[in-house]
């Protein structure tokens, strides 16, 4: 390999556990605050606004990820939408967020 896409894979691999380490620590405190404060998901989801919605689309996901950690990026948004929709289907179900 090229030194110059080297040094750009090596820089990638290092953002890549970043925000995977980040992931961990969102998906732990989301945990943590559905646990501490006995949040019913469902609830939850029907006080921002997403009544009788099985499933969030990315904006939807946005909004619901930044009222329980206000200052996470949106690359790291993007990162964790990604890896949680496990079906690819462009949005996360009730199913995949648990």
């Amino acid at each position: 390999m090229h030194p110059i896409f080297n040094e750009y894979f090596k820089q990638y691999g290092v953002q890549n556990e970043q925000f995977e380490d980040k992931l961990k620590m969102v998906m732990t405190e989301l945990r943590f605050q559905i646990n501490s404060k006995n949040i019913d998901l469902n609830k939850l989801l029907e006080s921002l606004g997403f009544k009788n919605n099985p499933e969030l689309n990315y904006s939807q996901f946005t909004e619901f990820i930044k009222n329980i950690h206000p200052n996470i990026t949106k690359e790291e948004i993007k990162f964790f939408f990604e890896n949680m929709d496990a079906n690819d289907d462009g949005s996360i179900s009730m199913k995949e967020l648990s």
